[in-house]
């Protein structure tokens, strides 16, 4: 029932803000992309309204919906640090894993490559967590994410060697 009010809220934001007209101010409007900037809007909203149950279902459901849209990467991104603020480490890597999966070439690749390495070493997994930082080291060097991930794969050899 919620969702179907949220629905309807948001068909109304649309046709309100003539969204659904062919052309505005003669301009074309590109009904697939709004759609796709709304429905990630919302899930980020949700988050910033300090409700994550809220925007994991939308963002989960914007995933879904959308195979090519253009917020995927953030939603992922955000849907992992949901879980693994929740400590959800399990859940956490597979979303990174599957954003690695999609995005391997792009700084949000080696993003989840690096935020895989966290999860790992979370769960106590510190061989799989160093393999997923020098992954990124090796295949990301210049990512911004290629110096925390060797001082991880340091710090993991020290403790190793305790």
């Amino acid at each position: 029932m919620k969702n179907l009010i949220l629905y309807i809220l948001t068909l109304l934001l649309l046709v309100s803000s003539g969204l659904w007209a062919e052309e505005k101010n003669g301009q074309f409007i590109d009904h697939d992309r709004a759609a796709d900037d709304l429905k990630f809007s919302n899930g980020r909203q949700f988050l910033l309204l300090r409700r994550p149950g809220k925007a994991k279902v939308e963002l989960e459901e914007y995933l879904e919906i959308f195979h090519d849209g253009n917020h995927r990467a953030e939603a992922y991104l955000i849907l992992g640090k949901i879980a693994y603020d929740t400590f959800k480490y399990q859940k956490a890597l597979s979303i990174y894993q599957r954003l690695y999966e999609e995005y391997s070439n792009t700084d949000e690749g080696a993003e989840a490559l690096f935020r895989s390495g966290l999860c790992f070493r979370k769960m106590g997994f510190g061989e799989k967590a160093t393999a997923a930082f020098r992954l990124l080291v090796a295949d990301h060097p210049s990512s911004v994410f290629s110096p925390q991930a060797r001082m991880h794969i340091d710090l993991l050899k020290i403790l190793k060697n305790q």
